[in-house]
């Protein structure tokens, strides 16, 4: 490409031009995008790629020269965010009288036990008070299942799996928060950690905040850009992706839920996603708890 004179240029995969670009979303000329074949190790596929701002036919000749020597070489297939941005709309109804419309991929969200989980009652209680519970973490849905809370920090896991139909674009992920009450003044309960090792993308929300978007858990849970801010995650057919979603809440006990944006054969769409049986994830801070009992190797011990 050193024939060419361009500052920067926009490389997309075949998958966002099918479903974005072609679409002529917030005016995006697909007509200054032309195929190339893209050559990663041992991975070959097509992309599309475009030079805002300099002439179409010099550079489209240009990238002729070059391929006719080799393939055209990359180490990713990246997204400018800008090409893509404020895509997504509530999702139209289905026509009246026509065929309901299929989601292509399933969601399921679920507090994640085998990490650290924590859970906090209203009441002040001991171990002993929740029967039957032998292992800890079988304790902390005992407790919230008797009228508490999954506490600040313990992970939702949020799974996406493909239906085996088609490849669908995950723009963005907020949280809603629907109910809001004081953090409980009861007992809380932490159990040991355990690393789990699945590969996950860990996120984090702010459930007392303004601003219920995800962010990335690498970054200050109020510092950091919303992670899909710079990043599309496609979710192909067959395949699945899984976040981790680190709810933070100092001043609540809230119940909430996922809404997830995605595009699907051109049309933005968007998707709520509750816990187990439809119901609102639970969360709440555990600062105003009265008590706190933490296990270690199987033993629950109160903590001064």
């Amino acid at each position: 490409m050193r024939l060419l004179e361009a500052e920067f240029g926009v490389i997309v995969s075949g998958t966002i031009f099918e479903q974005v670009v072609r679409h002529r979303y917030e005016d995006i000329d697909p007509g200054i995008y032309r195929q190339i074949s893209v050559s990663n190790k041992e991975t070959r596929t097509r992309a599309w790629v475009a030079f805002p701002g300099v002439d179409s036919l010099s550079w489209r000749k240009s990238l002729n020269r070059r391929r006719k020597r080799t393939f055209f070489s990359v180490t990713a297939v990246v997204v400018v965010a800008a090409v893509v941005g404020a895509v997504l709309v509530t999702a139209p109804s289905a026509p009246e009288g026509g065929p309901a419309y299929q989601v292509p991929f399933t969601a399921q969200a679920d507090y994640l036990l085998e990490g650290y989980p924590q859970a906090v009652h209203p009441d002040l209680l001991t171990p002993d008070d929740i029967p039957g519970s032998r292992r800890c973490r079988d304790l902390e849905g005992a407790v919230v299942s008797r009228g508490g809370w999954f506490a600040s920090g313990t992970p939702v896991r949020l799974t996406l799996i493909g239906l085996g139909k088609r490849t669908v674009v995950i723009r963005s992920m907020q949280v809603q928060v629907v109910e809001r009450a004081k953090p409980a003044t009861g007992t809380a309960f932490a159990c040991s950690r355990w690393i789990d090792a699945r590969l996950s993308i860990p996120l984090t929300v702010d459930l007392d905040g303004t601003d219920p978007r995800v962010r990335n858990s690498a970054e200050s849970v109020n510092g950091s850009p919303s992670y899909f801010a710079d990043t599309v995650v496609e979710l192909a057919p067959t395949e699945s992706v899984t976040f981790d979603i680190n709810p933070v809440a100092k001043d609540c006990a809230c119940g909430w839920m996922v809404k997830l944006s995605y595009t699907d054969e051109g049309q933005g769409r968007e998707m709520e996603i509750k816990g187990e049986s439809g119901q609102l994830l639970r969360t709440s801070s555990v600062l105003a708890a009265g008590q706190e009992y933490i296990e270690t190797g199987g033993v629950w011990r109160r903590s001064s």
